[in-house]
């Protein structure tokens, strides 16, 4: 063998090694936040309740030590919550889930937890009269969970379509979140809108650290009338966080298809050419 090839073959090994041992490492050594997910499971499954969230992010103001049961009982039932939707998407530590019919399995388990719950989340009142700017100011994350959810009613008789903002501090762990009839099903949303760096309007236009913007859509009628929705959140860390909602339903004939014609149904005025980019 050329002493070229026994360089090569030896390279390989040293790669493969060092592959093996940083899988052996990371098997008996967890990162931070699967070490912190696998307490908190261990927690729930032996009924101790979860320690408190660490430092809030915004303005949110920490809750008091002692949880009412009801918020207990709750805080629970989002935890686990957290773990199905983990479970479905196939990224727990669980040896056990390997295929995708298991992780759907669990995905539905995930839509039935929380379909359960839906009364014991906070309520956001939808506007049906576009141009209003109001907003209502929810403390998300509050019970420790990475996960949290709010919940809105469609009040009229009719189909409308949904227009809505989401506010969040610019330093939030919120990742991802989501949309689910309590009844029934929909096709929900595929693209969102980042809103503007400054609003004149808004109740965080001074806050400091700042915020950031994400606004959404639905057309086609999707909203049915006296149907309730649920929108669900997954946070990355533990930590309370200071939010603003603002839901509109609006005749199922009305368009949204640009960043300017969610602000001006939301009723948002920009501090100038404030920027805004469409994600899908």
């Amino acid at each position: 063998m050329s002493s070229g090839k026994k360089l090569l073959l030896v390279g390989f090994v040293i790669v493969a090694g060092v592959l093996a041992g940083m899988v052996i490492y990371r098997h008996f050594h967890p990162s931070d936040k699967e070490d912190e997910f696998l307490r908190t499971m261990k927690d729930i499954n032996e009924g101790r309740p979860h320690r408190p969230p660490v430092q809030p992010r915004g303005d949110a103001v920490p809750p008091p030590q002692e949880l009412p049961p009801d918020d207990k009982a709750l805080g629970k039932k989002l935890r686990e919550m957290h773990h199905l939707h983990r479970q479905s998407k196939g990224v727990t530590a669980d040896t056990k889930i390997k295929t995708p019919e298991e992780r759907r399995v669990f995905g539905e388990r995930f839509r039935e937890a929380l379909r359960a719950s839906a009364p014991d989340y906070a309520e956001v009142k939808a506007g049906y009269e576009a141009g209003i700017c109001d907003f209502t100011n929810i403390t998300m994350n509050r019970l420790g969970g990475g996960f949290d959810c709010i919940r809105f009613k469609n009040e009229s008789k009719e189909a409308m379509n949904m227009v809505w903002a989401y506010v969040q501090p610019k330093n939030s762990t919120m990742f991802t979140w989501y949309i689910l009839p309590v009844n029934g099903d929909m096709m929900g949303f595929d693209k969102f809108w980042r809103g503007a760096k400054d609003y004149n309007n808004v109740p965080w236009a001074k806050a400091k650290p700042p915020y950031k913007t994400t606004l959404q859509s639905l057309m086609g009628g999707q909203i049915e009338p006296g149907q309730e929705y649920i929108l669900w959140f997954f946070f990355d860390k533990w930590s309370l966080e200071n939010f603003y909602f603002t839901i509109k339903l609006l005749p199922s004939g009305t368009q949204f298809m640009t960043l300017q014609a969610h602000e001006e149904a939301l009723g948002m005025t920009r501090k100038g050419n404030a920027g805004g980019d469409l994600k899908e």
